[in-house]
């Protein structure tokens, strides 16, 4: 995605969502949402609008990016809106953040662009690349010795991820199922969206 430049508290503002999890949003939300206790009900492409661009930004995917991972999941044999949120899970930022190597998924955007992680033992430069089972995104060596990540002894979440401490390692177990992915995005309307 393009860098976002603009107002992190007014994007979430107009979403209503705190995409950024940031704390001083939480706040503007809260007030928004008392003074606007009556306002009109929302058209159904608003919802599925929105709902979106909540995705979009949670995952900082482009517009484009976000397009042709639903093109790919329309296509594949399996539920379209599990397999569009498989293929944004499988993203190596998300890997990243999701295994708590990284506090957000900018931290690992960032981290990935200057090179600080290699994917099955290669540099890596790009965000975006799409992990397939049995992948290991690994620590650089000079980074294993850093104060950051020196006492690091992790325990993921989720049982699809597995930490090795010694080589500072992740590796990516089985593909994610339904429950084990991003629960708080309403995929269903992001589906109804695209298929107008």
């Amino acid at each position: 995605m393009a860098r976002f430049l603009g107002s992190k508290a007014k994007l979430s503002r107009s979403l209503w969502v705190n995409v950024f999890w940031l704390p001083k949003i939480d706040n503007i939300i809260a007030k928004r949402a008392w003074k606007n206790k009556f306002f009109k009900k929302r058209s159904e492409y608003w919802m599925q609008l929105r709902e979106k661009q909540i995705a979009r930004h949670t995952f900082w995917l482009s517009e484009k990016q976000f397009k042709m991972y639903y093109k790919k999941a329309v296509k594949s044999a399996n539920i379209t809106w599990e397999e569009l949120i498989r293929q944004i899970e499988l993203r190596v930022d998300n890997i990243i953040y999701r295994a708590w190597l990284a506090v957000s998924r900018t931290q690992a955007r960032q981290m990935i662009s200057h090179w600080n992680f290699l994917l099955n033992w290669r540099k890596i430069t790009i965000p975006s690349i799409q992990v397939k089972k049995w992948d290991v995104l690994s620590l650089r060596d000079k980074l294993k010795k850093s104060s950051l990540f020196e006492n690091l002894d992790i325990k993921p979440m989720f049982k699809w991820l597995k930490w090795d401490n010694k080589w500072k390692s992740v590796e990516i177990v089985e593909i994610p199922n339904a429950d084990e992915m991003e629960q708080s995005i309403k995929t269903h309307l992001i589906i109804e969206y695209y298929s107008r």
